[in-house]
């Protein structure tokens, strides 16, 4: 029993076809005989959503500590050394927040980070990661299965991610170029189903390609659940299992209800998110990769899930719980800590 759970969990490169189910966690937002493009993963865009909130925080540091410098050195108590050194370290540490807040801003809205966009005509896939630009040949694409995903989290279960990397054909054993595509995912085996989607696409579609959702990125709706506050980790598509198995009541959930105590506290979290999920635009591949690869290609072949009518009630439903408690807690947060601020500042003896 030992030996086969650690099977599970074995790192190294994946059978190139199998039989495995096709699966991936990351959300599909096209499919078509063009291209199929997965969204950018949620671990990279929920940072990159948080620098302008950091930002602004920095510029309200940066603006109290400059009218502290003017206050001190209007304080005719106080010797003119001590009035010159506290308004330089005020003015310097104000300076010096003002530049890191312009970073974040520069970080969030020059994104890193891009779809997985996989070319089934040119036999190519494309993704930057941490605005390195990552484009593979399909022809010498294999997979590799990866143990850890992220930061490694204290009592965390031991996650994997599928890898993928392209060799040299004359030395098979090097490899060009290596990125992660997929995860977190369970085990191996999930590896496995990951890979086997990408190679039913790229070998095989259409007919081989299991039937599939298409998300919308730009409904408001996608921007509260799949990739809103709760779907941390790149958990969509499991999120909206799980809710849909309580009848689309979010918060029966206990890990999302606990969720809520966060959002009390740091109120900017939740919303910079769903702000960012809807207002971002995805980072388009080089012109002379579109140049090769249609923007609009026919998905008649494919077979797309629709939603249900009873579906798209749902989610509105789940969206709306999402859209209350966040904006109920944003408003209790920012009332509280305007309150701890006004205190600190105004109301000193």
């Amino acid at each position: 029993m030992h030996s086969q759970q650690d099977l599970r969990f074995t790192e190294g490169p994946l059978p190139r076809t199998a039989t495995s189910h096709a699966y991936s966690v990351r959300d599909v937002v096209r499919l078509d005989d063009e291209a199929m493009i997965w969204s950018e993963s949620n671990a990279a865009s929920r940072m990159e959503s948080i620098m302008p909130v950091a930002a602004l925080v920095m510029l309200c540091i940066a603006i109290g500590l400059g009218y502290m410098g003017v206050m001190v050195t209007l304080e005719p108590t106080l010797g003119i050394a001590m009035r010159v050194f506290a308004s330089a370290s005020a003015g310097l540490s104000a300076a010096a927040l003002t530049a890191i807040a312009f970073l974040c801003v520069k970080l969030s809205i020059g994104s890193k980070q891009s779809d997985l966009h996989f070319f089934r005509k040119s036999r190519k896939v494309f993704c930057i990661v941490d605005g390195r630009h990552c484009l593979l040949d399909w022809n010498n694409v294999r997979p590799y299965a990866r143990v850890g995903y992220g930061m490694v989290q204290f009592g965390a279960p031991l996650m994997m991610a599928l890898d993928l990397m392209e060799i040299y054909p004359e030395a098979p054993e090097t490899w060009r170029l290596r990125f992660t595509v997929d995860g977190p995912l369970p085990d191996r085996e999930a590896c496995q189903q990951s890979w086997e989607l990408i190679r039913r696409y790229m070998d095989e579609a259409p007919e081989a390609m299991p039937a599939t959702f298409v998300v919308d990125q730009s409904h408001w709706t996608t921007s509260l659940l799949e990739r809103g506050p709760l779907s941390a980790g790149g958990a969509g598509k499991e999120m909206i299992e799980r809710i849909r198995a309580m009848n689309w009541n979010v918060f029966m959930v206990p890990q999302y209800l606990a969720s809520v105590l966060l959002w009390l506290v740091f109120w900017p979290e939740p919303l910079s998110q769903m702000l960012y999920a809807h207002f971002k635009r995805p980072v388009a591949p080089p012109a002379e990769l579109l140049a090769s690869n249609s923007l609009l290609g026919s998905s008649a072949h494919y077979s797309i899930l629709r939603p249900s009518p009873r579906d798209i009630a749902g989610r509105r439903k789940a969206a709306l719980q999402v859209a209350v408690a966040c904006s109920i807690c944003c408003l209790i947060s920012i009332t509280g800590w305007g309150l701890i601020t006004y205190s600190l500042l105004f109301l000193r003896t």
